[in-house]
């Protein structure tokens, strides 16, 4: 092994967790001597530390001298002597930390006195106790900061760092108080080099329901784009895309926005806010200011206006999955969408359910949306709703042109299910089903399709 060269190890060390190339460096002096030598395993490597190994490493002296890029240090049961020593000892080589478990002002402090390299800041689960905050020395080369479950006397000690390009806030437990908004909203009004946002997590979509956006952003990156809390906010949701508008160019939402005027908000992005760039998670919706076709995506029933409003914007679409759940929701305003007559999933080859709403039996409330699927070839309920039978009746005979039907049911009366699916779908050649009903498929089809075993 002291005989691989610098390439090899790269190409070995892209299998090795942080924690397995530490203790190479801790047990082979040869790879340490080819480590350090090597710019590209320095630069891809993380170095770190907490209370299990902090001794081990500190006592090792010719792993100290090696100029590591990236460190993170797990300050739980670390004495605040031994992380501001680690922090004084790689203060000059450093260009990304990350610090977990804070509880000293004076550790966060220390990053400001000692590191002059460092470009990326990341902070998680750090609580700090303090009666006056000072905003922490300013380093120029500070351009990016992330906040994971940190407190607003942390959020605040940033206010100097007037240089920081892209802020990353992280919640992701769904409340209204994910993190505290006033301190962010002080603290990214100073920051006036701001271009790059991240809102990431399910708790930061609260954000979009205060009033006041005092920055402008060129990118914007958020799980969510609407939150609703309070019903009585509701017609200023979309206050932040009017604060925004001329100067956000980049957009990336990771849900669409939901509750029952999401459609307006899909509506006002892609018509009003020009971006340049819109995705929606990895799908691209404009590219260089242009829509672009869209083949398949997937909702909620939460997000049943704004799916509405993907087909009116996007008549592309060939495949769609809905995924109810068992969150509240009125199921009288889901009937007062999708129950109106409507052209839209006209094109639509492929549509699959996917049934997780459990006691609440939402399956039933989308009858009128599979009584418009008069396209689709492939059908898929995954669902163990006792009302299947009756759903198969009442929407299988809009379903004209059907080939295939997937059905993940294995509830009671599986041949009346088949039956029915025999008598009212004539154009049907393959059946999926779970493997214990294939005989009653096969005895109610005899050779008529192909009958196969769902692949889970």
């Amino acid at each position: 092994m002291n005989r691989l060269n610098e390439h090899s190890w790269i190409e070995i060390c892209r299998f090795l967790g942080p924690m397995d190339i530490l203790n190479l460096l801790l047990s082979l002096n040869f790879f340490k001597a080819i480590f350090s030598s090597s710019a590209t395993l320095i630069r891809k490597f993380t170095l770190f530390l907490d209370e299990r190994n902090f001794h081990e490493v500190f006592k090792n002296q010719s792993l100290l001298s090696i100029k590591f890029k990236n460190l993170s240090i797990n300050c739980a049961a670390i004495d605040p002597k031994n992380v501001s020593i680690i922090l004084r000892t790689y203060k000059n080589s450093i260009d990304n930390l990350s610090l977990s478990n804070v509880q000293s002002y004076e550790i966060i402090s220390n990053c400001f006195y000692n590191f002059c390299y460092l470009k990326s800041l990341s902070l998680e689960n750090c609580m700090v106790c303090v009666d006056k905050v000072n905003p922490l020395l300013l380093i120029k080369p500070l351009k990016s900061i992330l906040f994971h479950n940190c407190d607003e006397n942390v959020i605040k000690s940033f206010e100097n760092q007037v240089n920081i390009e892209k802020v990353t806030i992280c919640s992701y437990k769904y409340t209204y108080n994910g993190f505290p908004h006033d301190e962010f909203n002080n603290l990214l009004e100073k920051l006036t080099n701001l271009s790059h946002l991240v809102l990431d997590g399910d708790g930061t979509s609260s954000y979009f329901d205060v009033n006041r956006f005092p920055f402008k952003v060129k990118i914007l990156e958020t799980t969510s784009i609407t939150f609703n809390f309070y019903v009585g906010l509701i017609n200023s949701r979309i206050d932040f895309l009017k604060s925004q508008l001329g100067f956000l160019k980049e957009l990336t939402i990771h849900k669409l926005p939901f509750d029952f005027d999401g459609n307006e908000f899909l509506k006002f992005i892609i018509e009003e806010m020009q971006l340049t760039k819109f995705y929606y998670g990895k799908i691209p919706l404009i590219l260089k200011g242009t829509k672009q076709e869209i083949k398949e995506f997937s909702a909620t029933e939460t997000q049943v206006k704004s799916a509405f409003e993907m087909f009116r914007q996007f008549g592309s679409i060939r495949k769609f999955s809905l995924i109810l759940s068992n969150i509240d929701i009125c199921s009288d305003e889901i009937e007062n969408v999708i129950n109106p007559d409507t052209e839209l999933f006209n094109n639509l080859e492929e549509f699959k359910l996917i049934d997780k709403s459990e006691l609440r039996g939402l399956f039933g409330v989308f009858l009128g949306l599979y009584q418009k699927l008069i396209n689709i070839k492939k059908l898929t309920f995954d669902t163990q709703d006792k009302n299947i039978e009756v759903i198969l009746e009442e929407s299988l005979p809009y379903m004209r042109n059907l080939k295939e039907i997937c059905l993940t049911s294995n509830i009671p009366n599986a041949k009346s299910r088949f039956e029915i699916i025999k008598k009212l779908v004539g154009s049907l050649k393959k059946l999926i089903v779970p493997k214990d009903l294939i005989p009653i498929a096969q005895q109610v089809f005899e050779d008529q399709i192909e009958i196969l075993e769902i692949c889970y």
